[in-house]
Formats: C-alpha cells, sequence, structure tokens
C-alpha cells in the first residue's frame, strides 16, 4: 500500500463517495502529536495563503528531486562498480572521487551493511577518509552499531549484532505496562490507534517481533510478515527488535507505530473501542 502523493484527501473522499465506497479516518490524522498533523493543520494553510499553487508547486518538486535522486543512485553504483563493487573497497580510490560522490558513496556502503537508510554527515565521511592517512587498523563508530573499519588501506563497514529483545509483559484494559524503553498503554476511546474491545476477548500481550510473524495491515487486503513490512515502512533494523507488538489470543494486534491488524480495527463511532498507544521513555 502506498500513500496517494499526487492527489488531496477531498479529492480522495470525493472518489470514495462517487464510488460508494467506505474508508475510515485514523483517530491519529487529528491528533497534533504527530508533525504529519501539523503540517496539514497548519503549515499548509500558511503555504496557501502565501501561494493558492502551493501544493501543487511541492508536488512537481518532490517528482523532481525522486527523478533526481534515481539518477544520483545509478552514478554512485557505477563508481562503486569501478571500485570493486564492495563491500571491501580502496580508500585512495574513494578520495580520489568528487567530495559529494565520495560522501554518497560512503553512504551507499554503510546503508548495505545497516540494511536500512543510513545517515551519514560531511563530518563523518570526511573522518572516514582521513582514517586511510594514519596507518595501520583503524575505525571509526558510525552510531546504530554501524563501524567503519580501516585496515592496510581498505575499508570494510561492519554491524554488530542486533540488540536484545525485551521480555513479554501482560498489559491489562484500561492499563500502562513497560516493554523495554517504551511505555504501552491501553484506555477506552482514545489512542493512536482504536480497536475492537469485542475482537480483542481478553489479556493482551507487549512481546517483541519474532521470525515468522504475520499481520493483516488495515488497508492490504492480505497478510504480510513483519520482517516484509519492517522492510516496506523503512523501518530502522536497530529498533526492529525493541519495538513493542501488542497480542491477543487471536494473534497479533498492532505493531506499535507499524500497522494495525484490520481484524482488530474498531468501526467509526464504537463506542466499546480501546484506545492503543506506545511513546518511548528512555
Amino acid at each position: 500500500m502506498r500513500p496517494l502523493l499526487s492527489v488531496t484527501r477531498e479529492q480522495t473522499r470525493a472518489y470514495c463517495r462517487e464510488r460508494g465506497l467506505k474508508w475510515r479516518e485514523d483517530a491519529s490524522n487529528q491528533d497534533p502529536r504527530f508533525a504529519r498533523v501539523r503540517v496539514r493543520h497548519d503549515l499548509l494553510p500558511a503555504l496557501r495563503s502565501l501561494n493558492p499553487g502551493a501544493e501543487r508547486t511541492v508536488t512537481e518538486t518532490a517528482q523532481l528531486l525522486r527523478e533526481e535522486s534515481e539518477l544520483l543512485d545509478a552514478v554512485v553504483a557505477s563508481a562503486l562498480e569501478a571500485l570493486g563493487g564492495g563491500p571491501a573497497v580502496e580508500l585512495a580510490g574513494l578520495a580520489e572521487l568528487h567530495p559529494a560522490l565520495a560522501r554518497l558513496a560512503l553512504r551507499e556502503l554503510g546503508q548495505r551493511t545497516a540494511g536500512e537508510p543510513f545517515s551519514l554527515s560531511r563530518a563523518e565521511a570526511a573522518a572516514i577518509l582521513a582514517l586511510g592517512g594514519r596507518g595501520g587498523s583503524r575505525s571509526l563508530d558510525l552510531g546504530g552499531g554501524v563501524t567503519a573499519n580501516v585496515e592496510y588501506g581498505t575499508l570494510r563497514f561492519r554491524r554488530d549484532k542486533d540488540p536484545a529483545q525485551p521480555e513479554a509483559v501482560s498489559l491489562s484494559v484500561p492499563g500502562v505496562t513497560r516493554f523495554g524503553a517504551w511505555e504501552v498503554e491501553a484506555v477506552p476511546g482514545r489512542g493512536e490507534v482504536l480497536v475492537s474491545a469485542r475482537a480483542l476477548g481478553g489479556a493482551l500481550t507487549v512481546r517483541a517481533w519474532r521470525d515468522g510473524d504475520r499481520i493483516r495491515p488495515t488497508g492490504l487486503g492480505g497478510t504480510k510478515t513483519l520482517q516484509d513490512l519492517f522492510t516496506d515502512r523503512k523501518v530502522p533494523r536497530a529498533l526492529r527488535h525493541s519495538l513493542p507488538i501488542v497480542e491477543s489470543r487471536e494473534g497479533i494486534v498492532w505493531v506499535a507505530g507499524v500497522a494495525l491488524d484490520e481484524r482488530f480495527a474498531a468501526e467509526p463511532g464504537d463506542p466499546r473501542s480501546v484506545g492503543l498507544s506506545a511513546r518511548r521513555v528512555t
């Protein structure tokens, strides 16, 4: 499922009305705690007041940036291929590239190692290139468990093992529980997602991701493994094993901040809905 970036909310609703299609309104779309809500309700109206065509301009600019990003990806891939393709490359060869291209090549190597979107500042890129001038073996911690290692002029990125998973805990309705670095709450009628109390049944458990876990995300029309879902939603690998997963006897209900299982979603106006929320506390 992809966001409808090229059409407005009003156009989407009109399309559904014309075809007699029902839709669900996510309660979190009105919660100003989320940046996307503040953009929709505060920033976009301000932009429209300055330029009625602001949304069209933003959409067109995003498309141009996508196309240019695809070109840059191809240039970076070609540069790395010329240096041997990785995962190990000669640092001297990288240093001969244009500084911007060298930085993008380093980011790509780091991203391949991390298995997720990987940020690399100009200062970090310069520090990695400088490792080659010190001789012997040198390393630089880049955060998120990723390290740049240079041995005798050859650069390799390495990644630490995934962190230990928090122990599973029970969650009462209503109630609050601590799961690792997270606090998970279940209260009637309000939360990041609303679920049906009837569908939940009895006790809830908050646990970590397990290999083979599957969910039926709202709007998808089928099941998906959490592994694939994390990749699609660009969930950082370092977070995947610590994200709270709320589970009932019938299966996974909600992966915090990622997806709600459609089997448990509350109908609009359900007076017995239960809200689930999760926030990091450390």
